[in-house]
């Protein structure tokens, strides 16, 4: 799994601060930190067997770090670490900002309530009207809220689950467990995403909580459920689970290439909010996995929601919104090599070393690779093309470094394939390229902060340099 890591924050004068990032956008298209985005493609013409088609979509320098999104009836509010709560139009040409609120730590809408989370407090209005009819004050932070049916399902991390009516937020259920990350709801179960507890199963009667059984999934990040199953985000991907036989569910993960922060279930498939990619996943297959359109480092995916009126799939970004469909219906291969750079390290003059490089077709028809090409000077391999890979298969070929000095080399290897959105898959190679020693200069670099600013070498020339990572689940 490739983990999406590394940012950089500076100690002693210098360090991570508060002021937003500077964003540009131009009809409705999101630019974020210096990013230009691509007009939306239809599936003629992008040749694409994807199953989301992106229709388009917008930041706000105004908040920073979307953590929770809801979608009805074509509009989306949000809420962010760092910023107003966001209200915003979703239609066939993408996503616009329309207006901003009061901060909110979690959102959840449907055809009748918009419910809001502000600290220890939960708040209901009628989604067409601002005026706050009732107020619910709980025992701690709320880290979610979702709504079924006529209920408000509140997750508050270490201070457990709540569940309420939506009519006047009375409360039904107060429920003690850890580490509470999301709640689901089916008839009278409840699906609990209780992070290293894994999702437990209780059934309610009567105000009354039952254990029914404990799904071990390690750790459980997100619940939804939906046309009778049930989707569970984990660290190391996401997965469905049958709600026909809920006292012995079966569990059938698909590792994901990020971390699944968040999910939701639009017609058969399972869309996955995972971190800077969105991933799809159908039955038990990944059946697509399109980088975040304009993604960085910082563009991390957190939340993902659905609405229902019009199966418009909304995935947040760290600034704004992208809005996709499920129009396309492309039938076209799709190349995935793993992984997506190639390091020899340091290889001893004389002596060689190979590596297998795994590819996948990733599309809905048979992909052919004609040839792999390099410009690397002692670089070969055993590729004897083409060939043939069905959909979701994969094949392998061997690359070979023969060595015969100390001198770095840095060039690529070209995957030639009928892929029509990448017939000619660049993998950046490398050899020899020795890493920093204590004492040495720091190599150029350029990065951005939780922020979206930019640091480099001469802001941290005479000062301590941290590396420090984030994970976020």
């Amino acid at each position: 799994m490739r983990r999406r890591v590394g940012v950089f924050c500076l100690l002693g004068a210098v360090a991570c601060g508060a002021e937003a990032p500077d964003a540009e956008a131009e009809d409705g298209a999101v630019t974020g930190a210096n990013i230009e985005l691509p007009e939306p493609v239809d599936c003629v013409a992008s040749g694409a067997a994807d199953p989301l088609r992106w229709m388009g979509g917008a930041a706000n320098p105004e908040v920073a770090g979307i953590r929770s999104v809801a979608a009805y009836g074509g509009q989306a509010w949000t809420c962010s670490d760092d910023g107003p709560m966001g209200l915003w139009s979703v239609d066939a040409d993408g996503v616009t900002w329309t207006a901003s609120a009061e901060a909110c730590d979690a959102v959840a809408a449907d055809e009748q309530w918009l419910v809001v989370a502000r600290g220890t407090s939960v708040e209901v209005s009628r989604r067409d009207a601002s005026e706050v009819l009732a107020r619910w004050d709980g025992p701690g932070e709320v880290v979610s809220v979702r709504l079924a049916d006529d209920r408000v399902l509140v997750a508050m991390g270490g201070n457990g689950w709540a569940e309420l009516e939506a009519d006047g937020l009375a409360e039904i259920v107060r429920a003690p467990q850890d580490d509470v990350r999301a709640v689901a709801a089916r008839d009278d179960l409840r699906f609990v995403a209780a992070g290293r507890d894994g999702v437990q199963v209780v059934r309610v009667v009567d105000g009354a909580v039952e254990p029914v059984t404990r799904i071990d999934v390690d750790p459980a990040l997100d619940v939804v459920a939906r046309n009778g199953v049930l989707a569970v985000a984990t660290l190391e991907g996401a997965g469905l689970i049958d709600l026909a036989v809920p006292e012995s569910p079966q569990f059938r993960p698909t590792t994901t290439p990020g971390s699944a922060l968040g999910v939701a279930l639009v017609d058969d498939a399972l869309v996955v909010a995972d971190f800077t990619d969105v991933a799809v996943i159908e039955g038990e297959a990944l059946t697509d996995v399109a980088p975040l359109v304009g993604s960085d480092l910082l563009d991390r995916s957190r939340a993902v929601s659905v609405d229902p009126t019009s199966d418009t799939v909304v995935v947040a970004q760290w600034d704004g919104l992208h809005a996709y469909d499920r129009s396309c219906a492309g039938q076209a291969p799709a190349v995935w090599p793993e992984p997506r750079a190639i390091d020899f390290r340091v290889v001893s003059a004389g002596r060689s070393r190979t590596l297998a490089i795994p590819v996948r077709n990733e599309g809905a028809v048979p992909l052919t690779i004609d040839s792999i090409e390099t410009d690397l000077p002692g670089v070969t391999t055993d590729f004897a093309g083409p060939v043939t890979v069905d959909p979701r298969a994969s094949t392998a070929f061997e690359v070979t470094f023969d060595s015969s000095g100390t001198a770095p080399l840095e060039g690529a290897i070209t995957i030639v394939s009928d892929d029509p959105d990448q017939p000619r898959f660049v993998l950046p190679t490398s050899a020899n390229l020795r890493g920093i020693r204590v004492g040495e200069p720091v190599v150029p670099f350029r990065n951005v902060d939780t922020l979206g600013r930019v640091w480099e070498p001469d802001d941290a020339r005479g000062k301590v340099l941290l590396l420090a990572y984030f994970a976020d689940w």
